[in-house]
This record gives structure tokens, sequence and C-alpha cells, in this order.
């Protein structure tokens, strides 16, 4: 069976938007108030697992505030509280009413750190992942560590060294 994202079916536009790098992956949008903290760290966790993800936020103030078009791009959308749903129904009532079945409320607070580790351990117990210090570690200080040493091969390069 053809998987076939729920976004495709629900505006057939959307799928002209779905690059040949995306592939047929789940796509799944993580909002919280700011899309910053819990949202992205969502994202980030799910990504690690093959995920299809962006991070939204309902504030004006938001790194990336939540939009009709990443709700419908979306087959499902994960709001950190309930709070985030009434939001998104007051400011996109047409578009609320198409994705109303495909939101899911994780109930993650507002009084977590960008990946910390009590977050992601909520993170992975909601969606059923075994965590261990290996699973935290290949999340993000592999990843971390990586990133420095590829920085610091760049910094070296461009000054010819």
């Amino acid at each position: 069976m053809t998987y076939i994202p729920i976004s495709k079916l629900r505006d057939p536009h959307l799928g002209q938007l779905n690059l040949q790098a995306e592939r047929d992956f789940p796509r799944a949008l993580f909002v919280c108030s700011g899309g910053m903290l819990r949202s992205a760290t969502c994202a980030q966790v799910m990504a690690h697992y093959g995920w299809n993800t962006r991070a939204a936020g309902t504030y004006d103030s938001a790194i990336q505030k939540i939009t009709p078009t990443t709700m419908k791009w979306a087959d499902l959308i994960f709001c950190m509280e309930q709070t985030h749903v009434r939001q998104i129904k007051m400011e996109f009532p047409e578009v609320f009413e198409q994705v109303k079945t495909h939101i899911r409320i994780m109930n993650l607070s507002d009084i977590y750190f960008f990946r910390k580790d009590r977050l992601i351990h909520l993170i992975l117990k909601y969606f059923g992942i075994e965590e261990t210090q290996e699973t935290v570690l290949k999340l993000f200080e592999e990843p971390k560590h990586q990133a420095k040493e590829m920085l610091a091969k760049l910094i070296l390069e461009e000054n010819g060294l």
C-alpha cells in the first residue's frame, strides 16, 4: 500500500510543495507558544527518528508563527497544551475545521528549556520510545560534538590553515 500524506488529500496544491527531497515521510507539526523551546525540541527529537517535522508557535512573536499553510502541510499537529488548540481555533477557524481530527495534545507545560533532559524524557515517553542514556546521547550529544568539529574545520579552512 502506498502512503499518501493526508495533506495531499486535504489540499492538493500542497502536494506541489512536497519537494522530492521530502519524500513521503509522515509530516508532524509541533506547536507551542514561541516555537523555540518545547516544539523545537520535539521536532528535533522526532526528526532523529525519521519524521519530517516543523515547529511553530502561536504567539505573534514566535520564531516561526503557525500559519494555515503549515497546518495543512502536516499529517499530524502536536500541540503542547490545550490552550494552543484554542488559539489555533480562534485565529484560523476555517483551517481548524479541516485539521481538527489530526490535532493531538501532548500536555507539556511551559516549564522546560530547549533540549533539556526532562523534556526529552517526556517526549520519548509520549511516543513510546524506550529511553536509554545511549538514546539521549545519540540524539544530542554526538551531533553537538560533530557540529563543533565541523565548525572548527570550517574556520581553519577559511583562515587557510
